[in-house]
């Protein structure tokens, strides 16, 4: 039979009926095309969804894996990108090979939640293997490739073919403990096939609502605009972050401890404050840092009267105070936390303004939108920020959730003692389910009271303040009014 009639007879993808229905088709001119079916083997690697060229490359025939494996394939064409351009994954800080694993794991658990959501004939992305994953498992554990293993053992989450190479891994007595963490953490975040709430979380993920993203081109310095869809945003790029970290070596679990009472030789330092269980768990968003903070970074070198070696001898002519040697300046920063709850709000001109007096500030916003979501996301860091319009698409202002988190984060960020950190905040703290307590109002009170957290209450008072601090007053044990009642002072306005 040759290859025309065995494509005509036999089933295969079609592409077009599943693209057409994406929120973001009208942007991608890549989506606005015509595919290319092509028959592929039944063999790990051999399939593929190529928006560039527009074919999309699956076995034909009934069976049931070549079904799961033809459904991965679909599923990739209506919810992945078409491209996202290798210089914005360096501008996020993750690298290529993350992001297709994670898109993977993504990609298998929407194909596995459409038979879980009874829709009739569908195929099941367990099947999705084809017998090699054992072969693959031994050959990179005798080669002790943990990056080979992890991506093998990532892509096969949720098919039946998982169980198998994690057996196998855990050969190597050095994965059995990182085996077992990536588990309980795709477990935890609900990568499970079967987990709870799965038709809001399948929406959630499968959403090809856009995102816009600027980026600069390394090699001629131009900036573009990409879309990039809005489940892809949530959950591929957050997840593709942790697997860079488990890229690096396998990881391991947190090792269990009680908290210590402060000891007299250690009563210099601020004591321990144990954390609730009550808070959500700090998710980050991707954000893409394009534009320059107004004022240098870093280092910066400028003439100087003393020194060890003159490096500028001409200046005795040229400088009446002759400063031929040089000096090194700092610029200086701290952290800038913004609550972003309904009631509170912060802005693209709130940004810059911080940062016109602090190029060096980290700055962080956090809301609570859910379970699962991200609720935290870098606005600005080592001289970068978040363009306007990327900034415009985030979704702030819903509840709190994770005040302490947040305040834990930017107390870890402290590189030297004099960095301050500013948190901005009216001190309606929540936790999960965006109930609050006075515990937890407590906890974010003694946080603040022993790492000398600055509490303000808007954006407008934390730009005035910040613009105070670059003159040198730098505020000690100032809290917004309920934070203040909580510790039983009086807030400071100074």
């Amino acid at each position: 039979m040759s290859q025309n009639t065995h494509k005509k007879s036999s089933p295969i993808a079609s592409p077009e009926w599943v693209v057409s229905d994406r929120a973001d088709r009208d942007l991608d001119p890549m989506m606005r095309r015509g595919w290319e079916a092509i028959p592929a083997p039944l063999q790990r690697g051999a399939s593929f969804t190529d928006f560039a060229t527009h074919e999309i490359a699956v076995p034909v025939g009934e069976s049931v894996q070549a079904k799961a494996v033809r459904l991965h394939e679909l599923v990739h064409a209506r919810i992945s990108p078409s491209s996202v351009p290798a210089a914005l994954m360096t501008q996020l800080g993750i690298s290529p090979a993350s992001v297709r694993i994670a898109e993977e794991v993504r990609v298998n658990w929407v194909a596995g939640r459409a038979l879980h959501s009874g829709y009739a004939d569908i195929a099941d992305i367990a099947e999705m293997t084809d017998g090699s994953e054992r072969g693959l498992a031994d050959e990179a554990v005798k080669n002790k490739d943990w990056r080979s293993a992890l991506s093998l053992l990532l892509s096969t989450y949720n098919t039946k073919a998982y169980k198998v190479v994690k057996r196998r891994l855990r050969i190597n007595p050095d994965w059995k403990e990182a085996t077992d963490v990536i588990q309980r953490h795709l477990k935890e975040r609900h990568w499970e096939v079967n987990a709870s709430m799965a038709y809001s979380r399948a929406r959630r993920r499968s959403d090809t609502s856009p995102v816009g993203y600027r980026w600069t081109d390394t090699k001629t310095k131009g900036s573009h605009n990409t879309f990039l869809p809005n489940g892809f945003v949530e959950h591929t790029l957050p997840l593709a972050t942790t697997i860079d970290q488990w890229m690096n070596e396998p990881p391991s679990a947190p090792k269990k401890g009680r908290y210590k009472t402060t000891k007299p030789e250690e009563k210099n330092k601020p004591p321990v404050v144990p954390m609730s269980s009550h808070w959500e768990e700090l998710r980050w968003g991707m954000t893409s840092l394009t534009e320059s903070a107004s004022s240098f970074i870093g280092r910066r070198k400028r003439p100087a009267m003393t020194g060890k070696f003159p490096s500028r001898p001409d200046r005795l002519l040229t400088d009446p105070e002759r400063r031929i040697f040089r000096e090194i300046v700092r610029g200086e920063g701290g952290t800038v936390v913004f609550d972003c709850s309904g009631s509170m709000s912060v802005s693209h001109d709130d940004v810059k303004a911080i940062l016109k007096h602090f190029a060096g500030a980290t700055i962080m916003a956090y809301t609570y939108r859910g379970d699962e979501v991200s609720n935290a996301w870098i606005l600005a860091r080592n001289g970068r920020m978040i363009g306007e319009s990327e900034f415009e698409h985030l979704d702030l202002n819903h509840g709190n959730g994770v005040d302490s988190p947040a305040l834990r984060w930017a107390i870890r960020q402290r590189k030297k003692p004099k960095d301050f950190i500013v948190w901005v905040s009216d001190g309606f703290v929540t936790g999960k389910g965006d109930y609050a307590t006075g515990d937890l109002i407590r906890e974010c009170a003694l946080l603040s009271y022993k790492y000398n957290i600055i509490g303000v209450e808007d954006a407008n008072e934390a730009v005035r303040l910040v613009a105070e601090m670059k003159r040198g007053v730098r505020p000690r044990h100032r809290f917004v009014e309920i934070i203040a009642d909580s510790l039983g002072k009086t807030s400071k306005r100074k």
